[in-house]
């Protein structure tokens, strides 16, 4: 049966067909002027879940070499530090202590090298202070802060004196512009009323009229020696174990068994400390708000990358079985995590992202906050996916000097290691011989200066093979980089030559439809009649 055909159904035939061909020609205009094949979801949906895949793979990929160059350049000043710089302050540290370790210099001579010495000194600790984009290089997590600062310290001849010294036994108050070697002059234990001389010119002139005297601190009874300025104190039980020596006074020498200490220069470690061995982890509790409301047994367990804020807004009763309201933050207050929990008969523990937190049982005052802060944390960049490497350097375990340990007691650095490893230390010490005018001393110093200078240069090394990495992670970043930008530009891009040929049949097709169509519709029964 045949279907008769209506001009009605020809005008919405012809209509439609010049829709579609209209719409595909400015479908590929569209193209043309973006030079992309997906404008829409709608144009390609598997490709569009491609290209939304490698747009994300091309943003990861330049925030790993963003990490790449910020790493470079942490590393690379470093390098610099290490194995250019200190090594060069090292050199004219050496040449001076040659001249001052010859026999033919005088008192005098050794002062006004003691003067160079001293200035060296203070560039050393001003490289040890270097920083990165406002951050220090050699402070551990402490990035925040100068890694060293200069202090005193002590250095003895007599056994039971330097036994007390690495013991940290003593504890040193003030501070001098000069280096003092002090002496006992009776032999005995080390108490009240023990007499003992000093002197500040290398035994030109001696102060003779030193009295060991007792001095009372948060309790504890303490013994006393009073120089100019500075006190070297020790605890009264401990100091009564302690026997001087007051034979061989004749001379400064460090191979005379003569009961002589130094004090003289050194730096103390002001960043963080990475714990190895048995301390697993090192995490620092600091309260803030009103009152004190950390126990003994409020204590963070974990490995915690970073500081970790945990705040208290309604405050935490210390009744066992009442709950309350708490949250945390990983990024210093900018995002918070809120929880709620129930005080427990002895602790309370609150999980944290990378550990927990067990409160003590005592009460906290509404919006108290504790923050947790590692010691061991490391400024680590991401250089290829889940590849991380540490830039930042801890620099008692570099230049030495002194640190305060987890137990709060004042320690020299690398005591396990050779002496002359401690830089800080052999610097420190050279300058008190120099200015008690003490040749052996300085004999002894230059030695120890070559070794402090090789491990320096070990640790430089170690900083080389850590640039050698990031150059091969930004390598194949980079070949990452070109290989992503070809299969978007495949699944993405338009091809211009292929697009305008295109678009000339569409073209074509248009205007075939417009005068086929313009022909049909002129067409009507009345023309034959």
């Amino acid at each position: 049966m045949s279907m008769r055909i209506t001009q009605s159904m020809i005008y919405d035939n012809y209509v439609s067909q010049m829709q579609t061909s209209l719409g595909a020609y400015m479908n590929s205009a569209e193209q043309g002027s973006t030079q992309k094949k997906i404008n829409a979801p709608s144009d390609d949906p598997a490709g569009t879940y491609k290209v939304l895949n490698l747009r994300n793979s091309t943003t990861y990929n330049k925030q790993l070499l963003s990490n790449c160059d910020t790493a470079k350049g942490w590393l690379q000043l470093e390098d610099s530090v290490l194995a250019t710089q200190v090594p060069t302050v090292l050199t004219s540290i050496k040449e001076l202590a040659e001249q001052a370790a010859t026999g033919t210099y005088t008192a005098e001579q050794r002062l006004d090298i003691a003067y160079q010495v001293r200035q060296q000194f203070g560039s050393l600790i001003n490289l040890a202070n270097t920083e990165f984009d406002g951050k220090s290089l050699f402070a551990g997590h402490k990035y925040d802060a100068t890694a060293f600062q200069e202090g005193l310290a002590l250095t003895s001849t007599d056994a039971a004196l330097s036994e007390q010294i690495a013991a940290n036994n003593f504890i040193i108050e003030g501070n001098t512009d000069l280096s003092v070697a002090f002496q006992f002059t009776e032999d005995g234990p080390l108490q009240a009323g023990r007499a003992f001389r000093w002197t500040k010119d290398g035994g030109k002139t001696w102060h003779e009229e030193g009295k060991v005297t007792t001095a009372v601190d948060n309790g504890e009874n303490y013994v006393v020696m009073s120089f100019d300025g500075v006190d070297v104190k020790m605890k009264a039980a401990q100091a009564a174990t302690v026997m001087v020596s007051a034979t061989n006074l004749d001379e400064l020498s460090v191979g005379r068994d003569n009961g002589t200490v130094y004090i003289r220069p050194t730096a103390i470690y002001k960043g963080d400390v990475q714990y190895k061995g048995d301390v697993q982890d090192v995490l620092n509790l600091t309260y803030m708000g009103t009152g004190s409301a950390i126990t003994s047994t409020t204590k963070a367990h974990g490995t915690f990358s970073g500081n970790t804020l945990v705040r208290f807004p309604d405050g935490v009763s210390s009744t066992a079985g009442s709950e309350f309201s708490w949250s945390y933050s990983t990024d210093n207050g900018m995002n918070w995590v809120e929880a709620k929990a129930t005080v427990g008969d002895t602790t309370t523990r609150l999980p944290l992202p990378e550990g927990y937190l067990d409160l003590g049982i005592g009460a906290i005052p509404a919006n108290g906050q504790i923050m947790i802060h590692p010691e061991d944390a490391s400024v680590d960049y991401e250089i290829m996916q889940g590849t991380y490497i540490s830039v930042n350097g801890v620099g008692k375990d570099i230049f030495g000097g002194y640190y305060t340990d987890q137990d709060g007691v004042l320690r020299r650095a690398l005591d396990k290691l050779e002496p002359g490893r401690n830089l800080f230390e052999v610097v420190g010490d050279l300058i008190g011989y120099l200015e008690t005018n003490c040749q052996d001393g300085c004999q002894e110093a230059l030695v120890r200066l070559t070794q402090a200078e090789e491990y320096i240069l070990t640790q430089s090394t170690k900083v080389g093979g850590l640039e050698n990495r990031v150059d091969v992670a930004y390598n194949v970043l980079s070949s990452q980089k070109l290989d992503i930008q070809e299969r978007l530009s495949y699944v993405e891009d338009i091809d211009l030559t292929e697009l305008l040929v295109k678009m000339q049949q569409q073209q074509i097709t248009y205007q075939t439809v417009l005068q086929s169509a313009s022909k049909i519709m002129n067409m009507s029964l009345a023309n034959y009649i």
